[in-house]
């Protein structure tokens, strides 16, 4: 269990781009964007998009925290890997609901909630800041045209999130973009 916990604190995205102008820095001056960096680009854009959403709306924006980060990425890459797509994972029941994978990466939490979305479809030869921007919208909106998952979004009680975005190495090595996002939402105790 700890061996899981370590492995997966590796994943979280650099601090540096937590901070919206350094992102966009960096995005603006990279032409191509390097495949391993994908995932921490989309989700850390997401949670852009998300905090910019939700100031638009007079709320606060939410803080990152990883362990939260890290019960998202627990699911969005078991959705991935076993081939589902719902909120539970029946595959395991140690991580069955997001209250389960919060619990297990002991997050401090007193509400939560979860939103997944996912798409495919053809990899494109080179992807750059435009493509990842079009795959944040893609996934944002699915979201804000989602009645309880916009809900989450501008719920007032969360003040924490975490986001991960897991892309299919299958469907990579068939030249298809497949990703799947979790957005875990909490309010800290």
């Amino acid at each position: 269990m700890i061996y899981i916990a370590f492995l997966l604190s590796f994943l979280t995205p650099p601090d540096s781009l937590l901070d919206k102008k350094v992102f966009e820095q960096y995005m603006e001056k990279t032409s191509t964007i390097d495949e391993r960096d994908y995932a921490d680009l989309l989700s850390v854009g997401l949670f852009h998009k998300i905090n910019d959403y939700r100031i638009d709306n007079n709320l606060h924006p939410l803080q990152w925290d990883n362990l939260v980060y890290e019960a998202a990425a627990i699911h969005s890459k078991a959705m991935t890997n076993s081939s589902f797509f719902s909120h539970t994972n029946t595959k395991n029941k140690k991580w069955k609901t997001p209250k389960d994978r919060l619990e297990f990466v002991k997050a401090d939490f007193y509400a939560w909630a979860e939103n997944i979305a996912a798409f495919n479809e053809a990899r494109t030869e080179q992807v750059d800041s435009d493509q990842i921007y079009t795959w944040i919208d893609q996934l944002f909106n699915q979201w804000k045209n989602s009645m309880p998952h916009k809900k989450n979004m501008l719920n007032e009680t969360y003040t924490h999130s975490g986001i991960s975005c897991y892309f299919s190495p299958a469907a990579m090595r068939e030249n298809r973009v497949h990703v799947n996002a979790t957005n875990v939402f909490t309010a800290k105790k």
